[in-house]
């Protein structure tokens, strides 16, 4: 059966990391598959790593123009107590 979603992908010249969606496999937990081709070196593999586990909607603009409000909520709430 085919999963929901694209994998995602760092690519740069010469090398490529492609890792699919998540999916839970008990009882070891969430498994994400990957592969890698060409000259990928451990670089690669860890920024792929971080990239898998980190929410990069705020790396494009629409996903920032998104988020901004509720960035700014929680700034305000984090100083609106203090004195100024």
């Amino acid at each position: 059966m085919e999963r929901p979603g694209k994998p995602r992908v760092l690519e740069r010249e010469g090398a490529k990391v492609e890792i699919e969606i998540s999916r839970h496999m008990p009882p070891t937990g969430y498994v994400s598959p990957g592969t890698a081709t060409g000259s990928v070196d451990a670089v690669d593999l860890a920024i792929a790593i971080v990239l898998e586990e980190v929410d990069t909607d705020v790396l494009t603009l629409v996903g920032t123009a998104m988020s901004s409000p509720f960035a700014l909520m929680h700034y305000l709430s984090d100083t609106g107590d203090q004195e100024k």
